[in-house]
């Protein structure tokens, strides 16, 4: 076909469709399957040609033909999936409207189709589609409905969380109600913690479980939403922090409880004042209490050097030295990771294939998981968020030979992934004031 006449070729399309009637079943079957073979290589860049087009196939669609109904999906979808068609608000909310209609009354074969292309409607829509809150997640609402009635399809469910998502997904805040959010939010911590989720070599489950942290993401971004579990939630957050990572297993047990109570004033002076004691015994014997444990390694450097080292400067050398080796132990681990994923896909076996896209979706479970907790700490409570901050740092300082629970550092030096690492040390620069607070508190505790 010439793109020189796709204006009065899609124009055709719009005449023939307005010709036919309901009974013309046949001819319209025939047009959409037409439609569907363009590959809208022809097809114009203007967006009215395709709003006529959609408003006049939606009047003589019947939601009841499934087979017709799934090729106009397909044909939905991909216009504003893949050519990104701008639609108008009268057939936007149309549109919408049809597709509410439709999955109450379709076969169950059909509704994943129709939720495929009902998310690329919502998206960035949020001012318009307010009006069907009730009737997408009221207590009638089609995905109320389906996430009861159908927890075992997974495909099913990937695509309602991808409606999910699309819902919330705007550009500009404030503007989906309670409801929404509150819904959202449920739903998503709900499937976070199901017991499928465990499986960790599923490429749906993986699939779910990005998009579920996705929707957590928009959802703290708004302030109105409340979170009653809060324990819950960072915990269900701490266990995908480490997903798929060799030698950490995940739990479906992830209530945590505060450990820290924030300090007040008082106390926090107190601490800064500790150095500055007028009694030199008291101070004589908390340097002996830390001595021992860092004379052997003091020891251990003077030998080697032959020289006489400060114990400060012994000390940081030290340090130094074992975060250079286990970071480039890890440097290592991502070299090979990278190596492997720049191979062409003909080099690779099925099976290799596939296990490298596993690790690529595992990976994303962990960026999105510590995306969300970031979000949380913007709009928690610091004195709530204060009493969890100890489950995400080390119980002791990082030495190399000590176990220690999996933290934010065990993601920073061991997780293969650099765009994981790098969201590991955005979280704690971002909050560094916060968790100064709480190495005083610490401090103050074990005082």
């Amino acid at each position: 076909m010439n793109p020189d006449t796709s204006k009065p070729y899609i124009q055709d399309f719009c005449i023939k469709i307005k010709k036919l009637k309901e009974t013309d079943v046949i001819e319209l079957n025939l047009i959409i399957d037409q439609l569907n073979a363009l590959h809208y290589c022809g097809f114009t860049e203007e967006n009215k040609p395709y709003n006529d087009l959609l408003y006049s196939l939606v009047d003589l669609i019947s939601p009841k033909n499934d087979h017709m109904l799934s090729k106009f999906c397909c044909l939905l979808y991909s216009l504003l999936h893949k050519r990104k068609i701008i639609l108008q608000k009268s057939c936007l909310e149309y549109l919408i409207q049809f597709m509410i209609s439709a999955i109450r009354s379709c076969a169950d074969w059909v509704r994943g189709d129709v939720l495929m292309a009902l998310a690329p409607l919502l998206e960035n829509n949020g001012d318009h589609i307010n009006i069907f809150s009730e009737d997408l997640v009221g207590k009638n609402g089609i995905l109320t409905n389906i996430l009861l009635s159908d927890k075992n399809d997974r495909n099913l469910q990937y695509n309602i969380f991808q409606c999910l998502f699309s819902l919330i997904k705007n550009p500009n805040e404030n503007v989906l109600n309670t409801e929404i959010l509150t819904f959202c939010f449920r739903n998503c911590l709900l499937v976070l913690k199901d017991g499928f989720i465990c499986d960790t070599n599923d490429l749906l489950t993986l699939k779910i479980a990005i998009t579920s942290l996705k929707c957590l993401q928009q959802v703290f971004t708004s302030k109105s939403v409340k979170i009653e579990n809060f324990g819950e939630l960072l915990g269900t957050l701490k266990n995908l922090l480490f997903y798929g990572l060799p030698g950490q297993t995940f739990t479906l047990e992830t209530n945590l409880y505060p450990t820290l109570r924030y300090p007040d004033n008082q106390q926090v002076q107190e601490t800064q004042s500790e150095s500055d004691s007028p009694y030199p015994k008291l101070r004589k014997q908390k340097k002996n209490k830390r001595r021992p444990k860092k004379l052997p390694q003091n020891k251990q450097v003077c030998e080697t050097t032959g020289a006489k080292v400060e114990p400060d400067r012994a000390i940081n050398d030290v340090t130094n030295s074992i975060a250079n080796v286990s970071l480039s132990s890890s440097a290592k681990n991502f070299h090979t990771t990278k190596m492997r994923a720049s191979s062409s896909d003909s080099e690779l076996s099925d099976a290799e294939s596939h296990t490298s896209k596993i690790k690529s979706l595992q990976a994303s479970v962990r960026q999105n998981a510590y995306l969300a907790l970031q979000n949380v700490v913007k709009i928690a409570d610091k004195k709530l968020m204060f009493g969890y901050w100890s489950y995400f740092l080390p119980e002791h300082p990082v030495i190399r030979g000590l176990v220690s629970s999996p933290n934010i550092f065990t993601t920073i030096m061991k997780d293969p992934a650099s765009q994981v690492r790098l969201c590991a040390l955005t979280s704690l620069g971002r909050n560094s004031s916060r968790l100064k607070t709480v190495f005083d508190a610490c401090r103050w505790k074990e005082c």
